[in-house]
């Protein structure tokens, strides 16, 4: 006869496990989103080792022509990249990557209210007033630039004035952002009450079971995303940055790099996740068998029937 019970308190075990490893996958992939990408000192490590300085450098140099009042000739290359190496100095634009940053991901993190992504021109300004100067001393011009010959140009530039359909962009963002906490902490209130659940219907030994199915399912579920992103989504996303048009083909290449080099990392967190959780679920099965083995035994020598010894055998002489 089936026992109905039995099959009942199986299958939701499996259930539950399987709730387990989707709950614990959501739980990893919002986590891991916040720690790899919501992470403001770790975007300045990535930009400062990949020297996106040079980059930028190079850009401003071949539209260094725009930029500058008429008059001021820059047909010599050399002379272009020495006044920028002079001009934008790597102290300048480290800070004003590290000012970005902090601005940036405090609107999304909710620190503040409002969204400014200015660069300072201050400093600039001024060396290029004195490096053009020196060139005209050295020249034997006497000194024929100072401040108003760059009054044109303000002493901030505002990145968002460039692109104010950004601003909605960004200010969406935001409301995501904000509820990953809330959702981190309602994913492993859901855990925990479904681990509790196992435990209570599965009982010690069979709870290695579920924990085994749990580890290994959310392992298989770990390593297919993983190869999913990088298959299809890194491919798609690397696509559809914005082609370079001239002279910016420099910053194109880093963006894309920087993009891929946080997809990488993303992708190293899922399968090294995978690898664990496959190899605990693995441990999980030989602690369960370990233990059924040795509840068998146990059972199987108490049922066993006891022997008289020869002792206490009672011989009946005639």
């Amino acid at each position: 006869m089936i026992d109905w019970k039995n099959v009942l308190r199986i299958f939701g075990c499996g259930a539950l496990s399987l709730l387990a490893a989707l709950v614990l996958f959501l739980l990893v992939f919002v986590f891991s989103v916040q720690s790899v990408f919501l992470n403001p000192a770790h975007w300045e490590t990535a930009v400062f080792e990949m020297d996106l300085y040079s980059g930028v450098k190079a850009v401003i140099v071949n539209q260094l022509d725009s930029m500058l009042p008429p008059g001021i000739g820059f047909a010599d290359a050399s002379f272009r990249t020495s006044f920028v190496n002079a001009v934008f100095e790597k102290h300048w634009f480290e800070a004003q990557v590290r000012n970005l940053l902090v601005s940036f991901f405090g609107f999304l993190n909710g620190q503040t209210s409002g969204l400014s992504l200015e660069v300072s021109l201050v400093e600039p300004k001024a060396k290029a007033e004195v490096f053009l100067n020196a060139y005209a001393a050295q020249e034997g011009l006497g000194s024929v630039f100072d401040a108003s010959d760059f009054s044109e140009f303000p002493d901030s530039l505002n990145l968002l004035s460039a692109a104010p359909e950004a601003a909605a962009g960004f200010a969406q963002v935001k409301q995501f952002v904000s509820l990953i906490p809330v959702t981190l902490v309602v994913l492993t209130v859901v855990l925990l009450l479904i681990l509790f659940g196992l435990m209570h219907l599965a009982g010690v030994p069979g709870v290695w079971v579920c924990a085994a199915v749990i580890a290994l399912v959310s392992g298989i579920f770990f390593l297919g995303f993983s190869f999913l992103v990088q298959g299809l989504v890194q491919p798609l996303m690397l696509q559809s940055l914005i082609p370079p048009s001239q002279g910016w083909e420099s910053i194109s290449m880093d963006s894309s790099r920087l993009v891929e080099v946080f997809l990488n990392e993303w992708i190293l967190l899922w399968r090294v996740a995978g690898v664990v959780l496959f190899l605990a679920g693995i441990g999980s099965l030989a602690v369960y068998w370990k233990k059924r083995s040795k509840m068998l035994a146990v059972t199987g020598s108490l049922k066993q029937p006891s022997v008289p010894a020869a002792s206490d055998l009672s011989v009946g002489v005639d």
